[in-house]
């Protein structure tokens, strides 16, 4: 097959976050789910890509294969492994990450969050908290959390409160799915520091769209 400039940036992209569904891929590249898929399912028959179904009934996931790294320059960086247990939580953080892409954004993902410690001062500095997604634009560095499994009061407290002395991040934006996950972080003290936001974020980025630009004005 003849691949094109924007297969490598679905590689790119693919590495950059693990995997992603046809329709991430498809807003990232600003075309259609089916174009997406078509062009998918042209870099698995290639052996670039590979298809995996999680869930009976659900689109399946893309993931680049060592062959499709290698392609795209990336062949020294390992396919990390698929957490099922954390997917749904993922997959907001790529919805999230590709609309403020096309917001003029750089994201980072964590993956690579992990990378830059680890080169910078080894293994030990990957013991400090990660965020899912950090955002740079104008000089502002913006740390991104979406939460949607259990945590404790005190757990919660602890989040909010690195946020607030943290030297590296202008603001945290903690992105949440329901009230009851707003109200959580609101009892938690989120509302008591300027440097930390709360916005909603409801499975859909057209949906999303508004509080997304609000969070990014």
């Amino acid at each position: 097959m003849q691949i094109t400039v924007r297969d490598l940036e679905v590689i790119r992209f693919l590495e950059k976050f693990r995997f992603a569904m046809a329709k991430q891929i498809g807003n990232f590249l600003g075309a259609s789910e089916y174009v997406a898929w078509r062009r998918c399912k042209k870099m698995e028959e290639g052996g670039y890509l590979r298809r995996q179904r999680i869930f009976q009934n659900q689109p399946g996931i893309y993931m680049p294969t060592p062959q499709g790294l290698k392609l795209a320059g990336l062949e020294k960086f390992q396919i990390k492994p698929l957490n099922v247990a954390t997917l749904a939580h993922d997959l907001v953080v790529i919805d999230i990450a590709v609309f403020y892409h096309h917001q003029g954004y750089k994201t980072i993902s964590e993956m690579e969050l992990r990378r830059m410690v680890v080169k910078k001062v080894g293994e030990r500095g990957t013991r400090e908290r990660m965020p899912d997604l950090v955002l740079e634009k104008n000089g502002k560095v913006t740390a991104v959390e979406f939460e949607n499994s259990p945590k404790s009061a005190s757990r919660m407290t602890s989040v909010l409160r690195f946020y607030a002395r943290s030297r590296k991040y202008d603001e945290c934006w903690f992105f949440y799915s329901s009230e009851t996950w707003r109200n959580r972080w609101e009892k938690a003290g989120a509302s008591k520091n300027s440097r930390i936001k709360l916005f909603s974020w409801k499975g859909d980025e057209k949906k999303n769209a508004g509080t997304a630009r609000a969070a990014g004005s």
